[in-house]
């Protein structure tokens, strides 16, 4: 997005030198309302944005395509998206930023007007996971002499709360979009750069 190309094209350099990413393997595009062809046209697409409308369409993907979203909405068109997983099988569209926790009791709390119950409840949900939003407030109310994190984290403080979800046997949940997961076997074989 627009005003984020110096802090990309500098972690883009930190892969490179760390031998992650090969010289044309990282790309930072900017874009102001519509995502620009080069964005489309990417192997791999890991996307956190704060937008009211989908910005990414994923009918233009290419096909191979994998693309992890931590957006909330999505920002993508996802009835699109699952319908073109499940028909053409040639891209790969997922949900980012949810952890497998275990397993969890879901309670609404009783005060909830029943409108706003009803809705909690019929949103999709996988078991045993976790919105990784939420695990910073948990683990720090846990006791786990973490820091309080307000702004942006430093390197430190990301490693201590690494540390800490390890101990507490947290791991990414499955791969998934919305309430739906998928297997290796269920992706067609699409992989980035297939």
């Amino acid at each position: 997005m627009r005003g984020s190309g110096p802090r990309l094209n500098a972690l883009g350099r930190r892969l490179r030198k760390r031998g992650l990413v090969g010289a044309a393997g990282f790309e930072v595009v900017e874009s102001e309302r519509v995502l620009p062809d080069a964005v489309h046209g990417a192997d791999l697409l890991v996307t956190a944005v704060s937008a009211a409308a989908a910005v990414l369409d994923v009918d233009r993907l290419r096909p191979g395509a994998v693309v992890v979203d931590d957006s909330f909405p999505h920002c993508f068109d996802t009835g699109r998206a699952l319908t073109r997983m499940r028909e053409r099988k040639d891209v790969l569209v997922l949900g980012g930023g949810l952890l497998h926790v275990g397993p969890t009791d879901r309670e609404v709390a009783g005060d909830l007007p029943d409108a706003a119950a009803a809705g909690c409840l019929a949103q999709p949900w996988i078991e045993e996971t976790l919105a990784s939003c939420r695990s910073e407030s948990l683990l720090h109310a846990a006791g786990h002499g973490l820091p309080l994190v307000h702004g942006l984290v430093d390197a430190g403080v990301a490693l201590a709360y690494w540390d800490a979800v390890e101990r507490a046997g947290v791991s990414a949940a499955p791969l998934h979009l919305l309430g739906h997961t998928f297997d290796a076997g269920s992706t067609g074989g699409v992989t980035a750069g297939n």
